[in-house]
């Protein structure tokens, strides 16, 4: 195996690091402080690239250099010819920054991919009522953190909140991993579970970031982990558990909080918008209720014109939509409702694109929100929001047009899309 290759760890390509990879949404950006710490685990973004075919070309060579464990050397030859293409002009020498793009990037994804593994095997161990555990491994030369140096060694349940903050990479080209240890494996090497006054502690520190409009940020950060590592990798990209479809992961209630913003953001009235939204007519006809999920997987079918649809945004990307998923996650009372579904995708009146993170889980999610305002009759409104996340849909919510509040409280964000009267 050649230093490079070895550069990021194991080089042999696992599924769940590829898959992770590939759902992430190419974002231009101007400085890499512009996402900040788990935002990036939805989105893939190369500090200074705002061309969107660059970072097209660039995220296919990580790819490539991901599903087929290629080399840091074989890397550089498609860097060169990007770069050459698109005239892109970097910071650094091109040793550095072609190694940073590469090393970043796949040991991020080989983190988060590793950790989906580790939550299904530590709920397979708890079904069988025993533990799953970590320890932490650090490569010990003259390179290593002295930091990470002193944590080498520590066993830990997987489920420990220690890991919250420690979980690897921690830093810049860190080389730093997990071994995954069952009851078993803990008494087959002899490995014991460190103590409670043996635990670092979990010591916070400021960090002062300079953003891209030359404004700063404090972004508090564990004492020996790099800025913009401070974060756990694998909890933001799959929260606590794998979750069977990105609808299961929904708020079920609107006024409960369970995903909250985060970052920095845009409003309606920071962009100088209109208080209110264009109110459109009601052009298809309204059924009642379902009368049970038979019926209701029957009506979603109508709608999407077979099991499933893809639906072009006016954003210039598609919206997947599955009959017998969004069947199931939809309330009977809601089928009256149905025709407005691919109207408020295809025709939407805004459409908004916010980060958010679980307030359990620490997942984060790039959500996008499509706003449209419908005429019921009496003088009635509705305002429709419909979410998607990873191009998937998530769900719709109704409110009466009287709640302004509501409105505004959901364009914020990136603004992608406004239609014009």
């Amino acid at each position: 195996m050649s230093d490079d290759a070895a550069a990021v760890g194991d080089p042999l390509p696992f599924r769940e690091a590829i898959d992770y990879f590939r759902q992430k949404i190419n974002l231009p950006t101007d400085a890499w402080t512009d996402l900040r710490e788990g935002q990036h685990t939805r989105a893939f973004v190369i500090a200074g690239a705002t061309k969107a075919e660059f970072l097209t070309d660039m995220r296919a060579a990580l790819q490539e250099a991901l599903d087929n464990g290629t080399t840091l050397e074989t890397f550089r030859q498609d860097f060169d010819q990007i770069v050459a293409r698109h005239g892109w002009t970097y910071k650094g020498s091109r040793g550095w920054r072609s190694r940073v793009i590469y090393d970043t990037n796949l040991r991020m994804a080989r983190a988060a991919g590793r950790w989906q593994q580790i939550e299904r095997a530590r709920e397979r161990e708890a079904r069988r009522g025993r533990t799953l555990y970590l320890r932490y491994v650090a490569v010990r030369d003259s390179r290593t953190r002295p930091e990470h140096l002193a944590w080498h060694g520590i066993v830990l349940p997987a489920d420990h909140p220690w890991w919250h903050a420690h979980y690897p990479p921690n830093g810049w080209r860190c080389r730093c991993t997990i071994m995954v240890l069952t009851e078993r494996d803990m008494a087959r090497y002899g490995y014991t579970v460190t103590p409670d006054d043996q635990i670092p502690p979990v010591d916070m520190e400021d960090r002062t970031v300079r953003l891209a409009d030359g404004s700063t940020e404090t972004w508090p950060t564990p004492k020996g982990i790099d800025t913009g590592f401070g974060y756990h990798v694998g909890r933001a990209a799959h929260g606590q558990s794998v979750d069977r479809r990105v609808m299961a992961a929904a708020p079920t209630e609107r006024t409960k909080r369970d995903w909250i913003p985060i970052g920095r953001r845009d409003t309606w009235r920071s962009l100088s918008l209109p208080e209110t939204l264009p109110v459109d007519a009601w052009d298809a006809p309204r059924g009642a209720a379902a009368a049970d999920s038979a019926e209701m997987l029957e009506r979603v079918r109508d709608v999407l014109g077979g099991a499933g649809r893809t639906v072009l945004t006016p954003d210039g990307e598609a919206v997947q939509l599955t009959a017998e998923v969004l069947a199931d996650h939809l309330a009977p009372e809601r089928a009256p409702f149905l025709p407005l579904l691919i109207p408020t995708l295809e025709r939407p009146a805004e459409i908004w694109l916010a980060w958010e993170r679980h307030v359990t889980t620490g997942q984060v999610a790039l959500r996008k929100r499509f706003l449209r305002v419908v005429h019921l009759d009496r003088g009635r409104g509705v305002l429709v929001v419909a979410q998607a996340v990873l191009g998937r849909f998530e769900g719709w919510t109704f409110m009466p047009v009287r709640r302004t509040s509501y409105l505004n409280d959901q364009r914020q964000g990136q603004l992608l899309y406004r239609r014009e009267e």
